[in-house]
């Protein structure tokens, strides 16, 4: 309760901005209270205070993830299985480890 009262006095956020972050956050399966006060700080900063802003920058965060995720997508299947140093197998190409987890690449 004091981290909604210092986002809504101290942070200036509206109480529907307030509420709007944690509907953001509990969809992405975060409950903690540190999560969502880091969240509602970092949208103070950027001057998301009203919902017309939030909704616009959730809509942008929305089309980056969707890009991200069609990006990803042809890469899952790009870990490419090559000879190792001197010609011996068994090595793996994973240059696009930073693209996910192991298990997003494939393997």
């Amino acid at each position: 309760m004091e981290t909604l009262l210092y986002l809504y006095d101290t942070a200036g956020l509206p109480a529907e901005v307030i509420l709007m972050v944690i509907e953001y956050a509990v969809d992405g399966g975060k409950y903690h209270m540190h999560y969502i006060e880091k969240v509602a700080l970092d949208w103070a900063d950027r001057g998301i205070d009203t919902i017309d802003k939030a909704e616009q920058y959730l809509c942008r965060l929305d089309r980056r993830r969707q890009a991200w995720g069609d990006l990803q997508r042809p890469l899952r299947h790009q870990a490419v299985a090559h000879p190792g140093p001197g010609g011996r197998g068994g090595d793996m190409d994973l240059r696009l480890r930073s693209a996910g987890s192991p298990a997003a690449v494939g393997l």
